[in-house]
């Protein structure tokens, strides 16, 4: 399907997320222009089936199958997309420095607060899968 934002919207998304680390949900990803439709895991297996009955490559027959087992999404209140002015603010910036500088972090490490140091030590929300790391020792590339 095809991008529907603005390459600078775009763009402004991409440093936001390659700086910063933050991970768009199904929603976000729909809002910003990065996909065209969303569907709940369980129904992937019956889009693959649908798609590979198709006999032809007619978007508007790849679209109807694909709405057909859309689901309608809405962004969260903590979303990052409803706070759209102030990553415009900061990240309109030519250079990394100037978005770093332009960011709501404390200048001086003294103004840390424990709940900021907190909020990045919490348990990840159910939707974020766990980190599996291998358990058995491998032997390093010679």
């Amino acid at each position: 399907m095809r991008l529907v934002d603005t390459y600078g919207t775009f763009t402004l998304y991409w440093e936001y997320l390659g700086l910063i680390g933050e991970k768009l949900n199904g929603a976000e990803m729909i809002s910003c222009g990065l996909a065209t439709h969303y569907a709940h895991s369980s129904k992937l297996a019956l889009i693959e089936e649908q798609l590979g009955k198709l006999d032809t490559d007619d978007p508007s027959a790849i679209e109807t199958s694909l709405e057909k087992y859309s689901d309608l999404v809405y962004l969260d209140n903590i979303s990052v997309l409803h706070r759209i002015e102030i990553l415009d603010k900061c990240f309109s910036h030519d250079t990394v420095e100037e978005i770093i500088d332009s960011l709501w972090n404390p200048p001086r490490l003294e103004q840390v607060s424990k709940d900021m140091v907190e909020h990045y030590f919490s348990p990840l929300s159910k939707s974020e899968p766990e980190l599996e790391l291998p358990t058995e020792v491998r032997e390093a590339f010679t």
